[in-house]
């Protein structure tokens, strides 16, 4: 399966297009960078990818390998799960404030033991509501509700930005681990340069297009 994003244009400002004619391609397993500075639509395109918002012209699909000589087959959305999943940079605002974070986390089913200590969530956390915990705890919370057999695609829009260098290894590691062994494609958003060369193994330049 693949993620396409055909022509992608939106814009804000009267006359003025934010993204435009955005062309690029997810493959299953494939971790893609996606750069630009402050104000080229990074995130507005996450959000496009994702599905929250609608583009102006132009359209994403999924698509499903067909027989070789055949390429590829369009996959619509369903009404259920979205297999492209959005991680965001301020897990506050992904999160219900009035959910204790055992249901937060449990929203698509509850993960394994062994996934929940790869997280580096403690037991006692699922007790606290949101409120109680850090930036940095959320988040590990955003991200392991995302990593679940439904997921196909997943968009990182500076999901680690806000954390220390610890807990940004930390979550990078168990998100490309799962990545690697389930064969979900990954969007790194970011504007720090280092991060998307070290892991990604393409990436798209806004700037570029």
């Amino acid at each position: 399966m693949r993620l396409r994003a055909h022509n992608i244009t939106y814009g804000y400002a009267k006359g003025r297009k934010i993204l435009e004619n955005v062309n690029f391609t997810v493959e299953e397993g494939e971790v893609v960078g996606l750069t630009a500075p402050s104000g080229y639509g990074k995130s507005t395109l996450a959000k496009i990818l994702a599905g929250f918002i609608k583009p102006e012209q132009g359209e994403v699909f999924l698509e499903k390998p067909e027989k070789a000589e055949s390429g590829y087959k369009r996959e619509p959305f369903s009404m259920g799960y979205n297999p492209v999943q959005l991680i965001f940079q301020h897990p506050e605002k992904a999160i219900n404030p009035k959910w204790k974070m055992r249901k937060v986390i449990s929203e698509v089913g509850m993960p394994s033991a062994q996934m929940l200590k790869a997280a580096g969530i403690k037991e006692e956390w699922l007790e606290r509501w949101p409120a109680e915990l850090s930036g940095g705890e959320l988040q590990r919370f955003c991200v392991l509700r995302a990593l679940n057999e439904q997921t196909r695609f997943l968009i990182a829009d500076e999901m680690t930005t806000m954390l220390d260098a610890i807990t940004q290894a930390q979550i990078w590691n168990l998100v490309l681990t799962y990545a690697s062994e389930h064969r979900m494609g990954v969007v790194v958003i970011s504007h720090e340069k280092i991060l998307v060369d070290r892991l990604c193994t393409k990436v798209v330049d806004l700037t570029q297009m």
